[in-house]
């Protein structure tokens, strides 16, 4: 929709004088605008005669994205529009690339697993206090998670969408601080594809009660913090907020929820700060987007994955990364093997 020569929001772009004329795209769910300003900053608006007109991205509305035409630029007429395409950026998939070669290469090892690596049987743990929250087969689940060991291959979580993968998470993340003692911090990084799964996780996490001193729960939304209400939780952070607390205080005792593009930013912390990472939805995410985090990680980190493999997951067609196996999902590489 063309909005005329002035916006009628009021738009974080500081050179709105460049522009003489705004258009917004209507209807785009909260976790898609998200996914577009992380990794699209123009758009190719196309008309019936095939014409394309470039637009910068400039801010979000609700669930519209507020696109402008620079001043000098041809300008579409509103009943030749035919389609608009998101152009991607390249400093993306470079921030995305950078992470995967910054990896521990200890802990490549331990994430690229041969039959060596599954030798010997894990002790499992002790989680009767969760028996409340779970039924015997999810308890049975929650054992092996909680027993994931250091140095070895990541924890892989699967079931069927509704099961309770992310409330079980959860429960495993309580656990998880209950071994935090002076000389043992604790530190447990959990990592979503979605901005609202971020969200739901930390419901399930407060919905949970132990007789034991938990620590401090940061929920970082890089994008649309101003979106969040969460009245329940007052501990919410962008990476920049986590950076100063990180550096005040000895975080022993601490779990952050974030996406894992977000959770790629935070290499102001050395690898290994996390003692756990814990990868929800891994289905759902290329196979970058989900290693990327793990660039805070080193050999000793446990690392979990949780997903469904009837889910439908990311959808790549270009040509290069199946050519590269690059369009395949990291969870999907340990489902099916």
């Amino acid at each position: 929709m063309l909005l005329g020569s002035r916006c009628p929001f009021t738009v974080k772009n500081r050179n709105v004088e460049n522009y003489q004329q705004y258009a917004q795209i209507d209807n785009i769910s909260s976790d898609n605008l998200n996914y577009i300003r992380q990794t699209c900053t123009t758009v190719s608006v196309c008309s019936r005669s095939k014409e394309e007109f470039k637009a910068d991205i400039i801010d979000k509305h609700n669930r519209k994205l507020i696109i402008a035409f620079k001043r000098g630029a041809k300008i579409p007429i509103r009943k030749n529009l035919m389609k608009v395409i998101f152009n991607l950026k390249d400093s993306y998939f470079d921030d995305l690339l950078r992470s995967v070669n910054r990896l521990d290469q200890g802990l490549v090892e331990c994430i690229m697993p041969t039959s060596v690596s599954f030798k010997g049987r894990p002790e499992f743990a002790d989680v009767h206090m969760f028996e409340s929250y779970c039924s015997a087969e999810q308890l049975e689940a929650l054992k092996v998670i909680a027993s994931c060991p250091s140095a070895g291959p990541p924890a892989l979580l699967t079931g069927a969408f509704g099961t309770g993968k992310s409330r079980l998470l959860a429960l495993a993340v309580h656990y998880f601080q209950t071994l935090q003692t002076a000389e043992q911090p604790v530190r447990v990084l959990v990592c979503t594809q979605q901005r609202i799964s971020a969200d739901k996780f930390l419901e399930y996490y407060d919905q949970v009660w132990v007789d034991v001193k938990m620590g401090e729960c940061y929920l970082i939304r890089e994008y649309a913090q101003d979106e969040v209400k969460l009245n329940y939780r007052p501990f919410i952070r962008t990476s920049k907020e986590f950076e100063a607390i990180y550096k005040s205080t000895n975080c022993n005792n601490v779990v952050l929820i974030t996406t894992c593009l977000t959770a790629a930013k935070l290499n102001f912390v050395p690898p290994g700060f996390f003692t756990h990472i814990i990868i929800d939805e891994g289905s759902m995410m290329r196979e970058p987007e989900a290693i990327a985090p793990l660039v805070v990680a080193n050999v000793n980190t446990k690392i979990i994955i949780a997903g469904d493999a009837n889910q439908v997951g990311c959808l790549i067609e270009y040509t290069c990364a199946k050519l590269y196996k690059c369009s395949r999902t990291w969870y999907g590489c340990y489902s099916s093997s």
